[in-house]
């Protein structure tokens, strides 16, 4: 079930967050900042990736499903009402050991689902996931990306809290509320504020709710 949020700005996407990013074909060392799967699990949300149909561009934008629970009307929420279909996200945090930084790191259902996996392999019962080092290894772009990881040493025991301020998941500018508002300029075109060429008043037509995201991967 998603979180939802309430009296909070529309917009998370300012500062005050580190996110976590891997060039192809390169590694770094990172722990997972939790005790069991479990907390992994309870972080997970129901969200929706709106991706203008007509951009041309990769960029897309992921908000929350407004819907509490399966039963709920499609009406509830504006981008189920309009056909775009529902994802599964984890906004995982991490510590980078390379960078010495808390970090967060937007994944879907599909990846969490095969690292949970390798978590339970790997770590011994009794131990915190924090306490393992992975050396993480990127390889592969677009839907062919692949991140591995191999366990570093023994786990040492050292619990999430040892390695700073972890921001609670509604708060770590990964995933925009679901009465999110695209900003639309006056062309049609979506001005995404973003540090790219997405802002440069390409014709998009602005229409976002209709879109549909076919392909869950990462």
């Amino acid at each position: 079930m998603a979180m939802r949020l309430t009296d909070t700005k529309k917009d998370l996407s300012g500062g005050g967050s580190s996110f976590f990013k891997l060039p192809e074909g390169q590694s770094t060392n990172v722990r997972f900042l939790y005790t069991t799967v479990d907390d992994i699990i309870a972080e997970g949300m129901v969200a929706h990736v709106i991706q203008p149909s007509e951009s041309g561009q990769a960029y897309s934008t992921t908000v929350l499903c407004n819907k509490d629970s399966d039963d709920d009307p499609d009406e509830k929420c504006k981008w189920c009402a309009s056909g775009n279909k529902q994802v599964g996200r984890y906004p995982l945090v991490l510590f980078n050991e390379d960078a010495q930084q808390v970090q967060y790191w937007l994944k879907s259902k599909q990846y969490v689902d095969g690292l949970l996996a390798q978590l339970s392999a790997i770590i011994p019962q009794g131990q915190p996931i924090s306490g393992q080092i992975f050396q993480m290894i990127r390889t592969g772009k677009g839907t062919q990306t692949q991140y591995n990881i191999i366990p570093k040493g023994t786990n040492d025991g050292k619990i999430a809290s040892q390695f700073g301020e972890i921001k609670a998941p509604e708060e770590r500018n990964l995933i925009r509320p679901a009465d999110y508002d695209f900003p639309v300029i006056a062309n049609g075109g979506a001005n995404f504020q973003h540090s790219g060429n997405y802002n440069q008043g390409n014709n998009f037509n602005g229409n976002f709710q209709s879109t549909r995201r076919t392909t869950d991967v990462f």
